[in-house]
């Protein structure tokens, strides 16, 4: 991956029906992954919805073997950050793709960390058959990223403002 270049971070919903996609751009990489830039006004879509654009800036952190994504967007009223529990990504040469598995862990602008759609997880291991792999490491993450949101561990700070600062506009 060339830092500049445009990428696409897709999510989908088991066992492939697309949920999320953003365009943005490569960052570049650190120890924590692959960092995917985007501009306000960039494209952001869900499912099949209409395109929309992206109200302020923000970037994705996606590791390169964990089972989480991270958005950390310090501009939206409901969360700073946002760590969607999924599947460890498959990179290709212009897009990551990667299963959603319902669970986010996100950090208000107030401070508080909170763990969303555990009924949806709950309903979908069962609707959808989640592999057990994928039900053990989706609540190991969880559970994980909940402690280290918490604390703000990095990448979670500093870091992660870092390569926001990055984002050109």
């Amino acid at each position: 991956m060339i830092p500049g270049n445009p990428y696409t971070l897709q999510f989908f919903k088991y066992p492939d029906s697309l949920h999320w996609r953003h365009e943005g751009y490569v960052l570049g990489e650190d120890e924590f992954g692959v960092w995917i830039g985007c501009r306000k006004g960039d494209v952001a879509q869900r499912g099949t919805e209409p395109a929309r654009r992206i109200s302020g800036n923000q970037v994705h952190l996606v590791p390169r073997d964990d089972w989480w994504v991270l958005t950390y967007a310090p501009h939206h009223p409901k969360a700073t950050h946002w760590i969607d529990i999924s599947t460890p990504a498959r990179f290709e040469s212009t897009r990551v793709t990667t299963i959603d598995l319902d669970l986010d862990v996100v950090r208000t602008p107030d401070g508080r960390v909170v763990i969303d759609d555990e009924d949806e997880f709950a309903e979908h291991q069962v609707h959808l058959g989640y592999p057990p792999e994928f039900i053990e490491n989706a609540e190991r993450a969880t559970r994980e990223m909940n402690e280290a949101l918490a604390e703000m561990r990095e990448p979670f700070g500093t870091v992660a403002r870092s390569w926001l600062d990055r984002v050109e506009e």
